[in-house]
């Protein structure tokens, strides 16, 4: 069934996501963006393009490790 192979991609693309994140794996990340991607973090203007993201997330993480 199409739906379930759906389902499992959306699970591995979550669980990928979640091992980046927790990792602070920029380049991890941006592997899962299409080529042309927009973020719009909440509460920020949207970003633009992996080049503009990975600055963007390098400053989320060096922030979270400063909280530490």
């Amino acid at each position: 069934m199409k739906q379930s192979g759906d389902i499992a991609a959306i699970k591995r693309l979550a669980e990928n996501w979640r091992c980046g994140w927790l990792a602070g794996d920029v380049e991890a990340l941006l592997a899962l963006y299409a080529d042309d991607p927009v973020l719009m973090p909440w509460g920020q203007p949207p970003v633009f393009g992996k080049d503009a993201i990975r600055p963007f997330y390098q400053s989320v993480f060096k922030g979270l490790r400063n909280q530490e």
